[in-house]
């Protein structure tokens, strides 16, 4: 997916939350009109449904964002720092694992002599969310993004940690009753 203005990233964020939104909505219907003794089997198909569309929904939507950044040209010396991290993160993780000062000194001299360079953003593997989202990953990828946490703050403890851990329990195969209150606070 080729990303190029601001448009085609907001038709990108839209469309993968559109589907994602029906989903959850034809979920939601179908669990308010069910049988009582469904409803719970519903209910925990829910939660793992509604956990799997978040994962989802920020590792694609991160990952289109960075399709757009990477798609503007920017040199080194023009990257936001969370963007330069992410374009030389092969190169300070190597870096960061020797013990060989010329390793070090090579990385440092390829930041500073090539800031002329144009970024090179690996966009397959810029959003790691690691396969279990929790509220602090998520804060991670938010600041590699370069993106502003302020607002997420209070829903980690909230609402992420509870959705990740109820999903965890159901996902490896625990039983855990999620009432009805849970699940709408949830869905």
């Amino acid at each position: 997916m080729k990303i190029r203005s601001l448009s085609e990233l907001d038709a990108a964020i839209d469309k993968e939350l559109a589907w994602r939104k029906r989903e959850l909505t034809t979920l939601w219907f179908a669990h308010e009109t069910a049988r009582d003794h469904v409803k719970l089997t519903m209910r925990r198909a829910g939660v793992a449904l509604l956990y799997a569309h978040w994962e989802g929904f920020v590792k694609r939507a991160g990952t289109s964002y960075c399709e757009y950044v990477k798609r503007q040209g920017l040199r080194l010396r023009d990257a936001s720092l969370s963007f330069l991290a992410l374009g030389l993160r092969r190169q300070l993780e190597e870096a960061s694992h020797t013990m060989k000062g010329r390793r070090i000194l090579d990385t440092l001299a390829f930041i500073i002599d090539g800031a002329d360079q144009k970024l090179k953003l690996s966009t397959a593997s810029a959003v790691q969310t690691k396969s279990n989202l929790s509220a602090e990953r998520f804060l991670e990828i938010l600041a590699f993004l370069g993106l502003d946490s302020t607002i997420y703050q209070t829903k980690c403890h909230t609402v992420i940690e509870p959705l990740r851990i109820s999903r965890n329990e159901v996902a490896h195969g625990h039983f855990l009753e999620i009432d009805e209150e849970m699940y709408h606070a949830t869905a």
